[in-house]
């Protein structure tokens, strides 16, 4: 194994009982907050006016937290660096329900994003309950194959609970599945990993914070490549640009048959 990953016996339980669990946690929050608002937004009409009203406050909050938390994870204040993660999660669920929606092309790709957020979620969860299983194990020289096939098999596992549950029968959307699910944990394992191995003291949260930014710069690429996607292939049709204003669930009908063809064409 490479030596840029190996950690010690202190630095293994800093990673398993702290750094993971933060991590995981994080995340759920981010997809529980996203299923909830979206849920209310789909049911009620929001005034385009009223939307950017609370949409806009609501990014520029979330960057506050998300610069707060970087200060505070580099003087080390663990407990406040929690509060802020979990609040930004908690805001970055409400702004990732609008690309949801998709209102701008009147295309309901909810599923999509839902999916996105539960690969990130999926890909802690591997490392988390490998770090589990193995225990003393995890990351060692000795028992480097165990943990290369633990690993393996976490994600196949993984790959397959998620094509169940969204019911993915795309075989294009299926591969680009288990790739991301894959990149995720890779990033969330030996990037962990080695910023564990190089942290100053006891300054875990940190860990916590450069793990976050790696998986927001990788959701953003992923999301962008999408979007693009999505637009090349509703170029193509006849689809209508009703704007952003009316969050409702009067066009679900319209969206169910684009989602299909979207599913189609890829």
């Amino acid at each position: 194994m490479n030596p840029k990953f190996n950690l010690n016996d202190s630095q293994r339980i800093v990673f398993k009982n702290k750094v993971l669990p933060t991590i995981f946690a994080g995340s759920v929050i981010w997809l529980i907050s996203e299923l909830i608002f979206g849920s209310i937004f789909t049911k009620i009409s929001i005034p385009g006016e009223l939307f950017f009203a609370i949409y806009i406050p609501m990014i520029i909050a979330d960057a506050v937290l998300y610069i707060v938390f970087y200060f505070l994870s580099r003087k080390g204040n663990v407990v406040f660096s929690i509060i802020m993660y979990f609040l930004f999660a908690v805001c970055a669920g409400i702004i990732t329900v609008p690309i949801s929606i998709l209102t701008i092309l009147d295309v309901n790709l909810r599923i999509y994003v839902h999916g996105f957020i539960s690969l990130v979620m999926a890909g802690g969860a591997i490392v988390f309950i490998v770090t589990l299983l193995l225990q003393e194990r995890f990351f060692t020289r000795e028992y480097r194959w165990v943990n290369v096939l633990m690993f393996i098999l976490g994600i196949f596992l993984m790959a397959i609970a998620f094509i169940l549950i969204y019911q993915i029968r795309n075989m294009i959307l299926m591969i680009i599945s288990i790739v991301v699910l894959t990149i995720i944990t890779l990033l969330v394992l030996l990037y962990g990993a080695s910023l564990t191995r190089n942290v100053e003291g006891d300054n875990w949260i940190k860990v916590v914070f450069y793990i976050l930014q790696s998986l927001l710069i990788f959701s953003f690429l992923v999301f962008l490549v999408l979007i693009m996607i999505i637009l090349i292939i509703l170029s193509e049709g006849d689809f209508d640009i009703t704007g952003i204003g009316n969050l409702s669930g009067s066009s679900r009908s319209k969206s169910s048959k684009k989602r299909k063809a979207i599913e189609s064409a890829l």
